[in-house]
């Protein structure tokens, strides 16, 4: 029989039915062991706490295990918490040895084995922080409590301290002449503790100051949690334990290991090594956190729990879910839930996992925005706030934000997706937690108009931002972005009452909102749209019809979802110019704009994708649902465009920024996989091998990569700079020249982005095509930027056939002209003559030889013009990406501007290797499309 200890549940605000028990280890020391069961528990983790902390602490986490459907236990260790202290003075934390921690461990799984049942299950999964990861390391490595996986927080495998051997040596011989049991000297803690001394503003333990004060507010509620500084005993045992475990292999269980970039406590570096060899073990950088990760802002903490669960989920996915079928055994007796021991039922293998994780590329990004776009001395309203120190600040917290939550339930949110359960679509794990801290720092609302809760930015900054969320969880990152795209279109043509409802709440993210277009028999002509809007008598519509495709069609993460509908109203003539758009929402807002009653739409079913899987792409079903005119009647198509135009620059976003994100992983891999020797000789002579990036081939694909992404970025947020100026300064220039290369950032950047995501997939060998290896992912994302949208083809059409003879070609014009106004200039400048200012002639001369061909063609014989609406519009991507780096190579050469050798070589690799396709291309178009025109529909086979 357990006996029962004390325990503070109002502290721990844990989940319900916990219970607390004092466990006696093999030498009569006490500890407690607090369990938080749960019904149906498909695991149970068990917490090693760090040194001065104890269970109640864990209550929060062990509440977000349980919404994830896994029980939790805590340990206290001996000296701290509610177990037994272990000198006259309770405040000193001291061990003599760490085997003691051991003991405890060994006591508290023999409890649990004895507590086992369905709420209290294996498998059996750890959970340790700071000084319980030296402690979990050492159980894994024994094999105790055969647990099937393991997290890490910030775990103690090395200290940030000073004096190294030296140090160790003084502590163990202090230690074993008698002044172990002291506190150890300044800057340790002393008798008061670090949370009850520390100030708030400089602690290294947390940036959250509620989490703090949730810290100090149970040590003044109850003192006997409350834990000093070590001692001399203590430290000198930690450092012979830690000096120890570096010399042990990494043991097989599949482990994570998360880890602040903030972190001042443990040593970082141990922790990077560690992990380097662990197999299939995987470190999660946290962008801004500190030394304690777990306890931070609910969202963060929810967050980076849901990236532990699905680490534990896909453990147990990979190697079965095996129950024990000996509930009762003693730990000597258990079977093994570690699915890579070496007995022969567990011999299994896991492949390669590449450790890598997305870095926000800052300083590339800056660079555009100061040095090749000078947004802050722009002449448009609202640029002077641009300066270099602003945006910095604000790119800085999107990369906080997006290594730290973001990115880490990216490849999560693939593998679990999307779930309809009763009508209801839940999004994957972690999701809601990190979709309220999208929310909690106003993001959506970064350039929407104050008057409506935004900040009022300019739309670059916005764009600039977006690239790092889309890079870090494009699936994720899209319900945001889709919102945007509907508050845009309501404030630009919906009714001041429209817009005093329903815009605040999207801008702020309370609410989100869709693009619902296309039917099942529809595909690209919404002219066939057959979805009723059906009149009623207090002014509103009565929608009929289902739609599909529809991303962000239904989720958890709002209060309510605003769909945008285009339907047809009784006296549209048939095609688009027919349809008329609806505000449709989910819950109909109330009096006062409060979600109200459920309108009569719903998911059908959730699309199964090949990629984005963690966005809910629904079939939505109206079944004479309320909807509200937005705009004019039968002009809903002009309405739409708003939205579709919008979210046209975002697809093309989407696809340079897997193309980085994938690149980054690939380089990589590229430098620490050992294969093959360098033709010149061995660069890594004492290695078996030499790393993949000695090899040419595998540097021209890198040059591939990194050049194109540095040219999309450019041609992107010059776009947004084209935008502001077109709105802000009412440029009718600036919004032809925007209109025109809106379908060829688009087409071209989400066609060039797939082909380098794959590029980056190769250079991974047959790791790539493996999952396990997180790129695989990129490529299934970067594929469907090529479709939605508007498919990549209908793109070139409307670039030839509308777009290129708008307004008289004025926006084909302007950019011919900014592209022979910056040709002197290159020409003037010795480093840039021959491989910029050449190359950029030829290619606008082959673009002008295009036109001038199209434009004859296209009189007589236009089918056969618009068959090379494709090649021409790769032909004018390829000028445009040249014109970027032209302008990123003139801007590299200021003496002022931040060398960046790889950028320089990037540029000069896009004009030699890359601006001749347009020649290519200009052949093609030339050659014709006889053979595909000519040809008889029912001759195809």
């Amino acid at each position: 029989m357990l006996e029962q200890a004390p325990l503070r549940a109002d502290l721990a605000q844990g989940p319900e039915g916990a219970a607390a028990f004092r466990i006696r280890a093999a030498d009569g020391v006490a500890v407690r062991l607090v369990v938080w069961p749960r019904p149906g528990a498909r695991g149970s983790v068990l917490i090693l706490p760090g040194r001065t902390e104890y269970a109640e602490k864990y209550g929060p986490v062990a509440a977000d295990l349980a919404r994830a459907g896994l029980a939790a236990a805590a340990i206290d260790w001996r000296g701290q918490g509610l177990a037994d202290r272990l000198l006259p003075d309770p405040m000193k934390g001291h061990v003599g040895h760490f085997a003691e921690y051991q003991a405890d461990l060994d006591a508290c799984l023999l409890a649990l084995a004895a507590r086992e049942g369905d709420d209290l299950p294996r498998p059996r999964l750890m959970l340790a922080h700071s000084m319980g990861g030296a402690i979990g390391l050492r159980a894994l490595l024994r094999g105790a409590g055969r647990f099937a996986a393991a997290a890490f927080s910030a775990p103690m495998w090395g200290l940030s301290l000073g004096g190294g051997r030296a140090l160790g040596w003084a502590l163990g011989l202090a230690a074993r002449t008698g002044l172990g049991a002291r506190y150890c000297p300044p800057p340790a803690t002393g008798p008061r503790g670090y949370v009850a001394t520390a100030p708030f503003a400089d602690n290294v333990l947390t940036p959250d100051a509620a989490a703090f004060a949730r810290m100090r507010d149970h040590l003044a509620a109850e003192p006997r949690l409350g834990l000093g500084g070590p001692t001399v005993g203590w430290l000198a045992a930690a450092l012979a334990e830690m000096r120890a475990l570096r010399a042990e292999p990494s043991p097989a269980v599949p482990a994570l290991a998360l880890l602040g970039s903030a972190e001042a406590v443990v040593d970082p570096a141990a922790i990077h090594a560690r992990m380097a060899r662990w197999p299939g073990g995987r470190l999660v950088p946290l962008e801004g956190a500190r030394h304690e990760p777990l306890m931070d802002a609910p969202a963060l903490r929810a967050a980076r729990v849901g990236v532990i669960v699905e680490h534990f989920r896909a453990a147990r996915r990979r190697f079965g879910d095996r129950r024990d079928p000996s509930p009762d055994a003693t730990i000597g007796e258990e079977i093994c839930y570690n699915p890579l021991c070496r007995v022969a039922s567990c011999s299994a293998r896991p492949p390669e996992v590449l450790m890598t994780s997305y870095l926000p590329p800052i300083d590339d990004i800056l660079f555009v925005l100061h040095d090749v776009l000078g947004a802050e001395g722009a002449d448009i309203p609202g640029y002077d706030a641009l300066t270099p120190e602003f945006c910095r600040a604000v790119l800085t917290e999107a990369g906080r934000l997006a290594t730290g939550v973001l990115a880490p339930l990216n490849a999560p949110g693939d593998r679990e997706g999307c779930r309809l359960e009763e009508g209801r679509v839940t999004t994957p794990a972690g999701f809601p937690a990190a979709f309220e801290a999208l929310r909690a720092g106003g993001w959506n609302g970064l350039d929407l108009p104050e008057a409506y809760g935004g900040q009022g930015l300019p739309h670059l900054l916005y764009t600039a931002a977006g690239e790092i969320f889309c890079s870090a969880n494009m699936s994720l990152n899209m319900y945001q972005g889709l919102t945007h795209g509907a508050v845009s279109t309501i404030l630009a043509h919906g009714t001041e009452a429209q817009k005093a409802v329903y815009v605040p709440p999207m801008v702020a993210l309370d609410w989100t909102g869709t693009m619902n277009l296309t039917e099942p028999h529809c595909g690209t002509d919404l002219g066939l749209i057959r979805t009723r809007a059906e009149p009623a008598p207090d002014g509103s519509f009565r929608i009929t019809g289902q739609k599909i495709f529809i991303s962000a069609g239904d989720h958890d993460l709002a209060r309510n979802i605003i769909h945008l509908v285009l339907a047809r109203a009784p006296g549209g003539e048939a095609g688009t110019k027919g349809l008329s758009l609806f505000i449709v929402p989910k819950f109909l807002p109330d009096a006062a704009g409060r979600p109200g009653a459920r309108n009569a739409l719903g998911p059908g079913r959730i699309e199964t994708k090949m990629g984005i899987h963690a966005n809910a792409t629904c079939q939505m079903d109206y079944d004479g649902a309320t909807g509200f005119l937005l705009g004019e009647m039968h002009k809903g198509m002009r309405a739409m465009f708003t939205m579709m135009n919008e979210a046209r620059l975002g697809v093309g976003l989407q696809g340079f920024a897997q193309a980085e994100a994938a690149r980054q992983h690939a380089l990589d891999w590229a430098r620490t996989r050992l294969q093959g020797r360098a033709v010149a000789g061995p660069a890594n002579p004492a290695g078996p091998a030499d790393p993949l990036i000695v090899h040419p081939d595998i540097r021209r694909s890198l040059l591939d990569q990194h050049a194109f992404a540095l040219a999309a970025r450019a041609l992107t947020l010059w776009g947004a700079l084209l935008i502001d100026r077109a709105h802000r300064s009412a440029d009718a220039e600036a919004l032809a020249l925007v209109s025109l290369i809106t379908p060829v950032i688009k087409a071209f950047l989400t066609d060039q982005g797939f082909r380098m995501t794959v590029e980056a997939q190769q250079i991974l060998g047959g790791h790539g095509y493996i999952e396990d290896s997180g790129i695989a992912q990129f490529v299934r994302d970067a594929r469907i930027a090529m479709i939605y949208e508007g498919a990549n083809g209908i793109q070139a059409i409307d670039l030839l056939a509308r777009k290129l003879g708008a307004e008289g070609g004025r926006g084909m014009r302007a950019l011919t002209g900014r592209i022979e106004a910056l040709l002197p200039r290159l020409r003037e400048t010795p480093a840039l003559a021959e491989d910029f200012a050449a190359p950029l002639e030829g290619a606008l001369a082959d673009l002008r030889a295009a036109i001038l061909h199209l434009a004859t063609t296209g009189a007589s014989r236009p089918a056969a013009a618009l068959a090379g609406a494709t090649d021409f519009l790769t032909l004018t991507g390829h000028l445009c990406l040249g014109y970027m780096a032209a302008r990123l190579a003139l801007a590299d050469l200021d003496p002022t501007a931040a060398a960046s050798p790889a950028r320089r070589a990037a540029t000069r690799h896009l004009m030699r290797h890359h601006l001749p396709a347009t020649a290519l291309h200009l052949a093609r178009i030339r050659a014709g499309a006889d053979g595909a025109v000519a040809l008889h529909a029912a001759e195809f086979t």
